[in-house]
């Protein structure tokens, strides 16, 4: 059987770039409505800039290579169980997607008590799609345009804070256990021949070039953590990846014996000829992921 063909690529990534400003005023984006004429000075603090070209390594044919402790992501096989249009009805996307995905992280990881979904979002890289939209971060059917800053979902505080905010009346129980806040990623409309997602080795990318930023909303304030340009990264992806090929990826875990997140971003390849082009489509699934203490 002939071994897979490598595409490894070289990519451009958006990283956040330290301003002295952030020593006394904490990193922050306002993502409210705000009056007319308000600057996006007042909206972010933020500045980012575009890295060196990297090299982006195709996982092909090496999937199994990679795993969530000691990677922080991970590659595995798993049908599609609905159709690419039905991620716009929410009521099947949760009633048969989010119990697929259930399975799945039952399947891939030990110790598995409780798994809690907070969050899922479709995205996609059509401009018709998203050209005049407004954005309502609280209909997770409204697509949102890939994302090309390297970044974790979230801040370890920030998890914390979620697990009490969730569940007021168990959280200290939980938090006595295992943690792990996991995405599983993949796309919904065949293989993705524009804005593939990068995923780096978390083992490769030290705490100290992370940035913890507070993203506001009307609701509560949630943290992300924003990623510096980093010599030491290693960015992986698969090449044409498809609706079968889910990547399931840690932004926190409570086992200090684990690489506990893999920073992502989404990057540009060299347009597709016409009669190979489709935009990106995607949905990730944000879940909460608890092994209770034993005694």
């Amino acid at each position: 059987m002939p071994s897979a063909v490598i595409n490894d690529v070289a990519a451009t990534f958006s990283y956040l770039q330290w301003q002295d400003r952030y020593n006394a005023e904490k990193p922050y984006q306002i993502l409210i409505d705000l009056p007319d004429g308000t600057e996006e000075t007042q909206r972010t603090n933020l500045v980012f800039c575009d890295g060196p070209k990297e090299k982006v390594a195709d996982v092909t044919g090496r999937e199994a290579s990679f795993t969530l402790d000691r990677n922080g992501f991970a590659f595995i096989k798993d049908d599609l169980p609905i159709r690419s249009t039905e991620f716009a009805d929410r009521t099947m996307v949760e009633s048969v997607y989010l119990p697929a995905c259930e399975r799945i992280i039952r399947e891939t990881l030990d110790d598995v008590d409780e798994v809690v979904f907070y969050n899922w979002r479709t995205r996609t890289s059509s401009p018709s799609r998203l050209q005049g939209k407004v954005i309502d971060f609280n209909d997770p059917t409204t697509p949102l345009g890939p994302s090309t800053q390297a970044h974790v979902d979230q801040s370890p505080s920030s998890v914390l804070e979620r697990v009490h905010r969730l569940f007021p009346d168990r959280a200290e129980h939980l938090l006595k256990g295992r943690v792990r806040l996991l995405n599983l990623w993949r796309p919904t409309n065949g293989p993705i021949v524009e804005f593939p997602l990068a995923i780096c080795d978390g083992s490769t990318l030290p705490p100290d070039y992370l940035v913890e930023t507070d993203r506001i909303r009307r609701t509560y304030t949630g943290c992300t953590m924003y990623t510096m340009q980093c010599e030491s990264i290693r960015w992986y992806y698969k090449y044409r990846q498809d609706v079968d090929d889910v990547l399931l990826f840690k932004s926190f875990d409570s086992d200090s014996d684990t690489v506990p997140y893999a920073a992502h971003a989404a990057f540009e390849l060299p347009k597709p000829s016409d009669n190979d082009y489709r935009p990106r489509e995607s949905v990730e699934v944000r879940a909460l992921v608890f092994t209770y203490q034993r005694s």
